[in-house]
């Protein structure tokens, strides 16, 4: 008797895919967890440098700014691959997307002999989608493809088409191409074929992580669909990015967001309470509370807080997701029980989005501040508040 087990042994291997992305997803939030903190420390304290008048390192400050909210969204883009993407999602247009990768990587891509082309869908692609993480998905597989080209040359082509319930885009690469054995392990975390040192293995499983929480897909095309671009060096290598269709028209590009709710000065102290187990995070948000003429609390855990906030009424509160003793949404219903309207003016602070996703029901209106944020950010939730009520 004969039979096929073609099936099984494909079900197997997704199941035995599917254990080791959740061990290395497990290992991955816990780390991400650890390092918004300190990160936070750094971007704030950068901040409050910048606002000091007097001793010019406005361009080293700058620069460890940049740097750091860099290391931040790889924190954010590990908890996208993870767990939950980022909420914050507009609609977009896909070929834009596109463009702006290719925009930020031609320069670079000419002067190590590799073409970069475009073949965009005429018309638009809308998307519902958080614009950077897209973006981030674009731009891995276009480094992927620069590494698989080496010093070139060698052509990379960024392709989009439409479809009536999806749209896809995809980023194709004249080098020497995956081979049979390695295609099932590329979107495997810490997986890389470069040498030590010169990659993390993750790029690929964060552009799934974030393609999967979008709803899409992203797949290494194995059909020969259609030829690899053009120079010919080798068989080469099609990955495609797959995101739910928007059938409404796009709105136009937001306007950018101002800042006018920084420093005041001149005006009536407010109220604020700050509930942060970790001191220096707690400190920071003290002084920046203060330069935007708040009179601050401070609270080390849900007990302190609930200490505070017996016979006292606060405008304003900012208060961490995870505490030694507790959560920040018990904090809350503690706080709403004896002042119902601080609801308007309760502020989630927290590193990892997805710590709310059991209370997502309950508090789905209450702002959330991510970290590692900066003052823009702060200030962006502050105006979003109703304050001083």
């Amino acid at each position: 008797m004969q039979r096929d087990i073609t099936d099984e042994l494909k079900l197997r291997d997704q199941l035995v895919h599917s254990e080791r992305l959740s061990a290395a997803g497990e290992l991955v939030a816990g780390v991400a967890h650890e390092i918004n903190n300190p990160l936070q420390t750094i971007i704030g304290s950068v901040e409050l440098m910048l606002e000091e008048p007097g001793v010019d390192h406005t361009h080293d400050l700058q620069l460890i700014r940049q740097e750091a909210s860099r290391a931040g969204q790889i924190v954010r883009n590990l908890l996208a691959f993870v767990r939950k993407s980022s909420p914050d999602r507009t609609r977009a247009d896909l070929n834009q997307i596109g463009r702006a990768a290719a925009r930020l990587r031609e320069h670079h891509l000419a002067q190590q002999n590799i073409s970069l082309q475009l073949e965009l869908h005429p018309g638009a692609l809308p998307v519902f989608v958080n614009r950077e993480e897209i973006q981030q998905v674009v731009m891995n597989l276009v480094l992927n493809a620069e590494h698989a080209i080496g010093s070139g040359p060698g052509t990379i082509v960024i392709r989009s088409e439409a479809g009536e319930h999806a749209h896809t885009l995809e980023v194709m690469d004249d080098g020497p191409g995956v081979s049979p054995e390695l295609r099932g392990r590329v979107f495997e975390p810490f997986f890389t074929t470069k040498e030590v040192g010169k990659g993390t293995g993750l790029g690929l499983s964060l552009a799934l992580g974030i393609a999967t929480a979008h709803g899409g897909a992203l797949e290494l095309v194995t059909e020969s669909r259609q030829e690899p671009p053009a120079r010919g060096r080798g068989p080469g290598a099609t990955f495609r990015l797959t995101l739910p269709a928007q059938s409404a028209a796009l709105p136009p590009e937001p306007p950018s967001a101002s800042s006018s709710g920084g420093v005041r000065s001149g005006a009536q102290a407010r109220e604020a309470l700050v509930i942060e187990d970790e001191q220096p995070i707690r400190d920071l948000l003290v002084r920046l509370l203060g330069r935007r003429d708040y009179r601050v609390t401070e609270a080390a855990s849900c007990r302190e807080a609930k200490a505070a906030s017996d016979g006292r009424q606060f405008d304003l509160v900012l208060c961490d997701v995870r505490l030694e003793d507790g959560n920040g949404a018990e904090c809350l219903r503690h706080l709403m029980e004896r002042q119902p309207a601080i609801g308007r003016r309760f502020v989630f602070v927290t590193g990892d989005i997805a710590a709310l996703a059991d209370q997502a029901g309950e508090f789905a209106g209450v702002p959330v501040l991510t970290k590692p944020f900066t003052v823009t950010d702060l200030d962006r939730v502050l105006g979003d508040v109703e304050v001083g009520v």
